[in-house]
């Protein structure tokens, strides 16, 4: 029996999606992990998380920005904490609970603070409905699902200008 991390490494290494008109179609099955950030739920691509641990010991950096929360060390690993609230238009996140969310390695060794963590989810389809800077809306039957662009939040200027000077 797989535990639920387990099962989400091997979902994330399957073959990656197809895209037909604004829909995602798996053979399988489209894994996310939900989580709460700031208030409002957000779902991340199973294929964007290397792994979720509970909160470490932040390493605090000076001259920062406010949503750089510092760095932590994870499996070893040395990551930039980041609290992608303001990004998301919510409330900033709280860096004494919750989790760490920690992105795939493409992705330069960021991690993202959530306040709670909502479950894994897979879906056999997803029809994207909207699109907005740093997020997808997608429906699925009567739901909204808004998923994470770690690509475009990644990729912007403002995500990469940490300094106040």
């Amino acid at each position: 029996m797989l535990s639920n991390f387990q099962w989400l490494e091997q979902l994330s290494r399957k073959k990656k999606i197809k895209k037909e008109h604004n829909s995602i179609i798996d053979g399988d099955r489209i894994a996310f992990l939900c989580v709460v950030i700031g208030g409002k739920q957000i779902c991340i691509d199973a294929s964007d998380i290397a792994e979720v641990v509970a909160r470490e010991q932040i390493s605090l950096v000076g001259h920062t920005v406010s949503w750089f929360k510092g760095l932590i060390k994870a499996q070893g690993d040395i990551y930039s904490l980041v609290d992608i609230s303001p990004f998301l238009d919510a409330s900033p996140v709280s860096v004494k609970k919750g989790y760490i969310v920690t992105l795939s390695r493409r992705y330069d060794n960021i991690a993202i603070v959530v306040d709670m963590l909502g479950g894994l989810r897979s879906v056999q389809k997803m029809e994207k409905i909207e699109e907005t800077e740093y997020t997808d809306i997608y429906r699925v039957g009567d739901e909204r699902i808004t998923m994470l662009s770690c690509q475009r939040l990644l990729s912007s200027e403002k995500f990469f200008d940490i300094s106040l000077y």
